[in-house]
């Protein structure tokens, strides 16, 4: 997938089992997006409504419940306030199946 038009944007991928107090750990790193604002009625994998809020064309795999937030925030290990938690993701192949689009809602 080729983004043409990118926002900077920082991921909180989660890491490991959770600590001794039940939060998770977190590698966090920066890449590339192409974020559209939008808002939608969407349905969770458990069946709830819930509103989105973007969706973003990304160039590696997020997982559902990582978190991510436009601009450069490396120097925090926990995500923001202001943060997105990935609620969907899908990894479509193009054409021929050599490359993929991916999708994540938040």
């Amino acid at each position: 997938m080729v983004i043409k038009h990118c926002d900077l944007i920082t991921v909180w991928q989660k890491t490991g089992p959770l600590d001794k107090w039940g939060n998770p750990s977190y590698n966090v790193f920066t890449t590339k997006a192409s974020w559209e604002q939008y808002s939608e009625l969407r349905y969770g994998s458990d069946g709830r409504e819930y509103r989105s809020n973007a969706m973003l064309g990304v160039d590696i795999d997020l997982n559902v419940g990582d978190f991510v937030a436009r601009g450069d925030y490396t120097t925090s290990p926990e995500p923001i306030d202001g943060a997105h938690e990935v609620k969907e993701f899908e990894k479509v192949p193009n054409w021929n199946y050599k490359k993929f689009d991916r999708w994540a809602v938040v």
